[in-house]
Protein backbone atom coordinates (compact mmCIF):
# COMPACT_ATOMS: atom_id res chain seq x y z
CA UNK A 1 0.00 0.00 0.00
CA UNK A 2 1.53 3.31 -1.09
CA UNK A 3 -0.32 5.60 1.30
CA UNK A 4 -2.64 5.24 4.26
CA UNK A 5 -6.14 6.60 3.71
CA UNK A 6 -8.12 8.23 0.86
CA UNK A 7 -6.99 11.31 -1.03
CA UNK A 8 -8.92 14.36 0.19
CA UNK A 9 -8.63 18.14 -0.17
CA UNK A 10 -5.10 19.56 -0.32
CA UNK A 11 -3.24 21.05 2.64
CA UNK A 12 -0.35 23.52 2.40
CA UNK A 13 2.88 21.89 1.08
CA UNK A 14 5.26 24.39 2.75
CA UNK A 15 3.96 23.49 6.19
CA UNK A 16 3.92 19.69 6.04
CA UNK A 17 6.32 19.18 3.14
CA UNK A 18 8.91 21.97 3.24
CA UNK A 19 11.29 20.33 0.77
CA UNK A 20 8.48 19.91 -1.76
CA UNK A 21 7.46 23.55 -1.39
CA UNK A 22 11.04 24.82 -1.70
CA UNK A 23 11.70 22.66 -4.77
CA UNK A 24 8.54 23.77 -6.61
CA UNK A 25 9.04 27.45 -5.72
CA UNK A 26 12.17 27.65 -7.89
CA UNK A 27 10.64 26.02 -10.96
CA UNK A 28 9.38 28.24 -13.80
CA UNK A 29 5.85 26.78 -13.74
CA UNK A 30 5.73 24.94 -10.43
CA UNK A 31 4.46 21.38 -10.62
CA UNK A 32 3.64 21.79 -14.33
CA UNK A 33 7.25 22.58 -15.24
CA UNK A 34 9.22 20.63 -17.85
CA UNK A 35 6.66 17.94 -18.81
CA UNK A 36 9.09 16.70 -21.45
CA UNK A 37 11.45 15.52 -18.70
CA UNK A 38 10.44 12.07 -17.48
CA UNK A 39 11.81 9.13 -15.51
CA UNK A 40 10.94 5.46 -15.26
CA UNK A 41 8.22 4.81 -12.68
CA UNK A 42 10.14 1.96 -11.00
CA UNK A 43 11.85 4.25 -8.46
CA UNK A 44 8.50 5.84 -7.59
CA UNK A 45 6.87 2.48 -6.89
CA UNK A 46 9.77 1.04 -4.89
CA UNK A 47 10.22 4.17 -2.78
CA UNK A 48 6.52 4.34 -1.90
CA UNK A 49 6.47 0.63 -1.13
CA UNK A 50 9.35 1.03 1.32
CA UNK A 51 8.22 4.33 2.82
CA UNK A 52 4.44 4.81 2.46
CA UNK A 53 2.96 8.26 2.97
CA UNK A 54 0.26 9.02 5.52
CA UNK A 55 -2.94 10.62 4.26
CA UNK A 56 -2.07 14.07 5.59
CA UNK A 57 1.14 14.11 3.59
CA UNK A 58 -0.52 12.86 0.42
CA UNK A 59 -3.18 15.55 0.83
CA UNK A 60 -0.44 18.21 1.02
CA UNK A 61 0.91 17.31 -2.42
CA UNK A 62 -0.19 19.13 -5.61
CA UNK A 63 -3.13 17.43 -7.30
CA UNK A 64 -1.25 15.63 -10.13
CA UNK A 65 1.27 14.26 -7.66
CA UNK A 66 -1.48 13.10 -5.28
CA UNK A 67 -3.01 11.10 -8.11
CA UNK A 68 0.38 9.61 -8.95
CA UNK A 69 0.74 8.36 -5.38
CA UNK A 70 -2.83 7.04 -5.35
CA UNK A 71 -2.36 5.12 -8.59
CA UNK A 72 1.32 4.70 -9.52
CA UNK A 73 2.05 3.65 -13.12
CA UNK A 74 3.81 0.40 -13.92
CA UNK A 75 7.59 0.16 -13.51
CA UNK A 76 8.33 0.50 -17.23
CA UNK A 77 6.08 3.55 -17.70
CA UNK A 78 7.24 7.16 -17.53
CA UNK A 79 6.48 9.81 -14.91
CA UNK A 80 7.32 13.49 -14.77
CA UNK A 81 10.75 14.14 -13.22
CA UNK A 82 9.19 17.03 -11.30
CA UNK A 83 6.46 14.78 -9.90
CA UNK A 84 9.00 12.11 -8.95
CA UNK A 85 11.13 14.63 -7.05
CA UNK A 86 7.99 15.80 -5.23
CA UNK A 87 7.19 12.24 -4.12
CA UNK A 88 10.75 11.53 -2.99
CA UNK A 89 10.95 14.80 -1.08
CA UNK A 90 7.54 14.15 0.47
CA UNK A 91 8.88 10.83 1.76
CA UNK A 92 11.93 12.60 3.19
CA UNK A 93 9.77 15.23 4.91
CA UNK A 94 7.12 12.81 6.14
CA UNK A 95 9.67 10.41 7.59
CA UNK A 96 11.73 13.12 9.25
CA UNK A 97 14.90 12.52 7.26
CA UNK A 98 17.81 14.94 7.40
CA UNK A 99 19.39 15.83 4.07
CA UNK A 100 22.22 13.39 4.74
CA UNK A 101 19.75 10.74 5.86
CA UNK A 102 17.79 11.19 2.64
CA UNK A 103 20.92 10.93 0.49
CA UNK A 104 21.95 7.76 2.33
CA UNK A 105 18.49 6.24 1.86
CA UNK A 106 18.25 7.09 -1.85
CA UNK A 107 21.69 5.58 -2.42
CA UNK A 108 20.81 2.38 -0.59
CA UNK A 109 17.45 2.14 -2.35
CA UNK A 110 19.07 2.40 -5.77
CA UNK A 111 21.82 -0.04 -4.80
CA UNK A 112 19.15 -2.64 -4.05
CA UNK A 113 17.41 -1.96 -7.35
CA UNK A 114 20.68 -2.19 -9.28
CA UNK A 115 21.30 -5.62 -7.77
CA UNK A 116 17.77 -6.92 -8.41
CA UNK A 117 15.38 -5.18 -10.84
CA UNK A 118 18.13 -3.67 -13.02
CA UNK A 119 20.85 -6.23 -12.50
CA UNK A 120 20.96 -6.99 -16.23
CA UNK A 121 21.79 -3.33 -16.95
CA UNK A 122 24.19 -2.53 -14.13
CA UNK A 123 26.33 -5.64 -13.73
CA UNK A 124 29.56 -4.75 -15.55
CA UNK A 125 33.13 -5.97 -15.51
CA UNK A 126 34.63 -2.65 -14.40
CA UNK A 127 33.76 0.96 -13.53
CA UNK A 128 35.38 1.99 -16.82
CA UNK A 129 32.84 -0.09 -18.73
CA UNK A 130 29.94 1.55 -16.90
CA UNK A 131 31.37 5.03 -17.44
CA UNK A 132 31.84 4.31 -21.15
CA UNK A 133 28.13 3.56 -21.39
CA UNK A 134 26.88 6.35 -19.12
CA UNK A 135 24.85 8.22 -21.78
CA UNK A 136 23.05 5.06 -22.89
CA UNK A 137 22.33 3.97 -19.31
CA UNK A 138 20.95 7.42 -18.46
CA UNK A 139 18.65 7.21 -21.47
CA UNK A 140 17.15 3.98 -20.13
CA UNK A 141 15.93 5.79 -17.01
CA UNK A 142 15.47 9.43 -18.09
CA UNK A 143 14.29 11.50 -21.05
CA UNK A 144 14.52 15.25 -21.52
CA UNK A 145 17.92 15.55 -19.81
CA UNK A 146 21.34 14.22 -20.74
CA UNK A 147 24.43 12.76 -19.14
CA UNK A 148 27.88 12.67 -20.71
CA UNK A 149 31.47 12.00 -19.72
CA UNK A 150 33.57 15.10 -20.39
CA UNK A 151 36.88 13.78 -19.09
CA UNK A 152 38.17 10.32 -18.23
CA UNK A 153 41.50 9.03 -16.96
CA UNK A 154 42.83 6.04 -15.02
CA UNK A 155 40.49 5.60 -12.06
CA UNK A 156 38.53 8.83 -12.56
CA UNK A 157 35.98 10.62 -14.73
CA UNK A 158 34.14 13.92 -14.85
CA UNK A 159 30.44 13.57 -15.69
CA UNK A 160 28.23 16.39 -16.99
CA UNK A 161 24.47 16.44 -16.40
CA UNK A 162 22.40 18.87 -18.51
CA UNK A 163 18.73 19.68 -17.85
CA UNK A 164 16.10 22.43 -18.35
CA UNK A 165 16.14 25.40 -15.96
CA UNK A 166 16.12 24.33 -12.30
CA UNK A 167 14.68 20.89 -12.99
CA UNK A 168 17.32 19.63 -10.58
CA UNK A 169 18.57 21.98 -7.88
CA UNK A 170 19.70 21.71 -4.29
CA UNK A 171 19.02 18.28 -2.85
CA UNK A 172 17.42 17.20 -6.13
CA UNK A 173 20.77 17.43 -7.89
CA UNK A 174 22.86 16.25 -4.94
CA UNK A 175 20.91 12.96 -4.89
CA UNK A 176 22.53 11.75 -8.11
CA UNK A 177 25.94 11.39 -6.45
CA UNK A 178 24.92 8.50 -4.14
CA UNK A 179 22.85 6.93 -6.93
CA UNK A 180 25.76 6.82 -9.38
CA UNK A 181 28.13 5.81 -6.60
CA UNK A 182 25.90 2.82 -5.89
CA UNK A 183 26.10 1.84 -9.56
CA UNK A 184 29.90 2.07 -9.69
CA UNK A 185 30.29 0.17 -6.43
CA UNK A 186 28.78 -2.91 -8.04
CA UNK A 187 32.05 -3.23 -9.96
CA UNK A 188 34.35 -1.59 -7.38
CA UNK A 189 33.19 -1.14 -3.75
CA UNK A 190 35.79 1.63 -3.25
CA UNK A 191 34.21 3.85 -5.91
CA UNK A 192 33.08 7.35 -4.95
CA UNK A 193 31.05 10.05 -6.72
CA UNK A 194 30.84 13.70 -5.61
CA UNK A 195 28.99 16.73 -6.90
CA UNK A 196 31.66 19.33 -7.72
CA UNK A 197 29.64 22.15 -9.33
CA UNK A 198 26.09 23.01 -10.40
CA UNK A 199 23.99 25.86 -11.77
CA UNK A 200 20.43 26.26 -13.08
CA UNK A 201 20.96 24.00 -16.11
CA UNK A 202 24.03 21.82 -15.48
CA UNK A 203 25.86 19.84 -12.84
CA UNK A 204 29.28 18.22 -12.78
CA UNK A 205 30.19 15.11 -10.83
CA UNK A 206 33.61 13.63 -10.15
CA UNK A 207 33.79 9.83 -10.09
CA UNK A 208 36.80 7.95 -8.68
CA UNK A 209 37.57 4.26 -8.41
CA UNK A 210 40.51 1.92 -8.05
CA UNK A 211 42.61 2.17 -11.21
Amino acid sequence: MYFRGPVTSPAEPPELLPRVGAYLARLPSGVASHPECVARASLLRVSLSERPLAREHVDALPAPVRQLVACPPLDAEWVSDVHLVCVLFAIADAHGMSDEGYLSWIGELNARMFRTTFRHLMTVASPEQLVDQVAERWGVFHRGSSLAVTRQGPGNALVHLAFPPRLFHGLAVRQFAPVWQAALQIADPTSRVDLVASDDVTARFAARWRA
